[in-house]
């Protein structure tokens, strides 16, 4: 459902265009079924356009036009949204009943530092203020 529906809409659309179908074999298997050639499996993998959608959510936004569009998510992942400060964080909080079950030690909340400088995110990284960062120039690679 999650699939055919991201391929029914703007956005990443685009790359679901030989989607033909999606038939669940079981609880955690599906087959996709395409129309013509492609590779499935770095599409999916990529992320972008394949997210996988909690079917409550995709039926209860059924009504709301423009869903899609809006960005509007709701996903499966273990975490869920405590707090969103645009520009500035994003707070991640443990979800329970992730169906991928917990294992001791893992993490409760996730802090999302929104720092939109390169140079800013590398000093934070080599200072020890930040686990992660996403946006490190090429040629400051060699500093790691």
């Amino acid at each position: 459902m999650s699939l055919e529906a991201a391929a029914d809409h703007a956005g990443a659309s685009f790359i679901w265009w030989a989607l033909d179908r999606v038939d669940v074999v079981d609880e955690l298997t599906v087959e996709i079924h395409m129309t013509a050639s492609m590779p499935v499996d770095l599409i999916a993998s990529s992320l972008y356009g394949s997210w996988i959608v909690s079917p409550k959510a995709l039926e209860a936004a059924a009504a709301t036009e423009g869903y899609f569009e809006a960005g509007i998510e709701a996903g499966t992942g273990p975490y869920m949204l405590e707090s969103y400060t645009p520009d500035q964080e994003i707070l991640l909080t443990r979800f329970d009943d992730y169906w991928g079950g917990w294992s001791e030690g893992q993490f409760d909340k996730v802090l999302i530092t929104i720092v939109p400088e390169a140079i800013t995110q590398q000093q934070m990284l080599e200072g020890g203020e930040v686990d992660l960062v996403t946006r490190i120039p090429n040629e400051n690679y060699d500093a790691f």
